[in-house]
């Protein structure tokens, strides 16, 4: 079963979920939501009929439901010149809905799962033509990657493992600026943190050690917003810089698996970044970052 709490534990493992759920209440959002997961349950628990009825679980006209409900109402905060909390508000629900999204998806055999894409995607589509709203600030706003064709509808649901190699001819790294007895203080810091799964902090500690080949590392994707976090304030700490590309970012693109989409959502990172920065739990872990990052310097 597909609940709020559910996918706020899975988006925001670090957040306070009861104050998560009290701003949705502020906003009168919160019962739409759960609402609509009440209806999304019942379809997928009859799945098997639903597939034999419709071809595709029946899901698509809720989620254009929220999108009318919910585009409109930020479109009043909007008007009430309330931009901070709109854009808040925006970030929240982008990574609720993504979330479910994912969860839905995982829910559907293949090949059923890219044909409900593709319904929802058309879905969407349509409603935002219909009510003249901005379809690709939609999909970036879920931080869906499209095209203008529909094929690019498949790609939401597979999990395929891409890295980036098309950044430098140089491969990139990066050089530890921090105190010499330092970098495996760092190191740990990082095994701890979770960031990286299985063994792959090893493969991390090899950024530091003139990489000769792609790496291939592979970060946690169910922390992606903590990840980010991380890597943000990384990046401002001056601990460590940066050889063989043009940016902090783009040793991560061309090292680490799927970076731009599951990490960067297929934004440049600036506005990757600009956005996490809206996370409920950005201002504490970035004190707690930047205390642990001076410990290293």
């Amino acid at each position: 079963m597909i609940t709020l709490a559910n996918i706020l534990k899975a988006e925001f493992a670090d957040a306070d979920f009861e104050k998560i759920k009290e701003v949705l209440v502020s906003h009168k959002l919160h019962e739409p939501i759960t609402q609509s997961l009440s209806i999304i349950n019942k379809k997928l628990k009859n799945l098997s009929q639903e597939i034999h009825n419709y071809g595709v679980p029946s899901i698509s006209h809720i989620a254009s439901c929220l999108l009318i409900s919910i585009n409109e109402y930020l479109k009043f905060l909007d008007s009430q010149n309330q931009i901070a909390e709109k854009e808040s508000l925006e970030y929240l629900l982008g990574s609720i809905f993504r979330r479910c999204f994912i969860m839905i998806v995982d829910k559907i055999p293949e090949p059923t799962n890219i044909l409900f894409t593709k319904a929802l995607y058309s879905s969407l589509q349509d409603t935002c033509t219909i009510y003249k709203y901005d379809f690709s600030k939609l999909m970036q706003f879920l931080s869906i990657n499209v095209t203008a064709n529909e094929k690019q509808a498949e790609s939401i649901s597979q999990n395929v493992k891409n890295v980036n190699k098309t950044l430098s001819r140089q491969i990139p790294g990066y050089v530890w600026m921090g105190k010499s007895d330092g970098e495996n203080e760092f190191i740990k810091f990082v095994k701890e943190s979770g960031i990286c799964l299985n063994e792959d902090f090893n493969k991390f500690h090899l950024l530091f050690h003139n990489p000769k080949e792609n790496l291939s590392i592979d970060f946690n994707n169910l922390m992606h917003a903590y990840t980010l976090q991380f890597l943000a304030n990384l990046n401002k700490s001056g601990l460590i810089t940066y050889y063989g590309c043009k940016g902090f970012y783009q040793v991560l693109q061309f090292h680490v698996v799927d970076f731009d989409s599951l990490f960067l959502h297929n934004l440049t990172p600036q506005r990757a970044i600009d956005s996490v920065k809206k996370h409920p739990a950005w201002i504490k872990n970035s004190k707690s970052f930047a205390n642990q990052f001076n410990a290293f310097k």
